[in-house]
């Protein structure tokens, strides 16, 4: 059949053309229906394009795949165009697992297939084309009219697979920032904001000592911006770069936001300095039940424990939480044995070594 190579690099950068291509790949193989897939090197699969078969059996294809026989005969034989009746019997795929999930459960009766793995350091991709039981056997011919083309359609998910591979690396590792405890943000030598976390912004958008105007991190005081400036200056200067820290005072009895400013290394691109500090309103849920965990302490012992963590006093504990001073020197006594502390401020060291958990 003929047809303009630029179809198929048209699928690059064009998600709609994509979606396209497994029919012309199928029309070039003479066959019923096609696919195009790829596998990440956690696991994960993505379907980049098929024709002919049903959402149903696209969901389950990355379920099946480890276990067709088909795929891993492809596997041990990577980019290269295969024929399933030439690499195994016919009848073993017929009767696998793996071919009863995915098609005869579903209605479908594909048997036949012509197809290739493609490797590369980014995951595996997987062409394939497909006849069903009472169609023709693929031929000779039919192998030799998609092996002229295959390279083009290799090239095309190998690049596809690879933005996708990045973007998920992107994704993973943003998800791996937000999950963290501690705010995270990164800025320019005029404290543009590049990137912050979900912590991060959290404190931010509260609008108070420390927030962002106009794209940049902006403290309140000015004596505390210019020295934020000055912190940032040394971090991202030329030469001798300097990791600093910053505290900034908030309003009433609020905690302070205490600033780690150090130096970030980017690959050569524009200095950039990351500032990393904890919020003192956080609150972990999951303290308590840790360090009852931890230390066999009681409710009662755990709770005190938190409190003298975020920094209050025993007397200050004992009026919140409404008991006696025998009561609570009692429970300060029981929970430093438990915990190996001999003073109140070893016990508020242990509970701020912890880190906390964003659930």
């Amino acid at each position: 059949m003929s047809f303009n190579i630029e179809e198929i690099y048209e699928c690059l950068f064009d998600d709609e053309a994509l979606a396209k291509l497994p029919e012309l790949m199928a029309r070039i193989g003479n066959a019923r229906s096609a696919v195009m897939h790829w596998k990440h090197r956690d696991g994960g699969y993505e379907v980049m394009g098929h024709s002919y078969f049903s959402q149903a059996i696209i969901e389950m294809t990355p379920e099946v795949l480890p276990i067709d026989p088909w795929t891993m005969a492809c596997m041990n034989r990577p980019n290269e165009l295969l024929r399933l009746d030439l690499v195994m019997p016919e009848r073993s795929f017929e009767t696998s697992p793996a071919c009863k999930k995915l098609f005869f459960d579903n209605g479908d009766d594909t048997t036949q297939a012509m197809g290739m793995v493609i490797k590369s350091h980014h995951g595996e991709g997987v062409l394939g084309v497909h006849r069903g039981r009472t169609q023709p056997r693929f031929e000779a011919d039919d192998q030799a009219s998609l092996a002229n083309v295959v390279r083009h359609f290799e090239r095309v998910l190998l690049l596809r697979g690879e933005l996708a591979a990045g973007r998920r690396a992107a994704a993973n590792a943003r998800a791996a920032i937000d999950g963290l405890s501690v705010a995270i943000v990164t800025v320019k030598a005029d404290l543009t904001i590049s990137i912050l976390n979900a912590a991060a912004e959290a404190v931010l958008k509260r609008n108070d000592d420390l927030t962002i105007r106009r794209g940049r991190l902006f403290a309140s005081s000015v004596s505390v911006r210019a020295r934020l400036l000055d912190a940032v200056e040394g971090a991202t200067r030329r030469a001798n770069r300097t990791a600093g820290a910053l505290q900034i005072p908030r309003g009433g009895d609020n905690g302070s936001y205490v600033l780690n400013i150090a130096p970030l290394t980017n690959g050569g691109g524009a200095a950039m300095a990351l500032i990393i500090f904890r919020d003192p309103d956080s609150i972990d849920s999951t303290l308590m039940d840790r360090l009852r965990t931890l230390f066999c302490l009681t409710q009662a012992e755990a709770a005190i424990a938190v409190e003298l963590g975020r920094g209050r006093s025993a007397e200050d504990i004992r009026r919140v939480r409404g008991v006696s001073a025998n009561t609570l020197k009692a429970q300060l006594k029981s929970l430093m044995s438990k915990m190996g502390c001999a003073r109140q401020a070893e016990v508020a060291s242990v509970v701020a070594a912890l880190p906390i958990i964003r659930c």
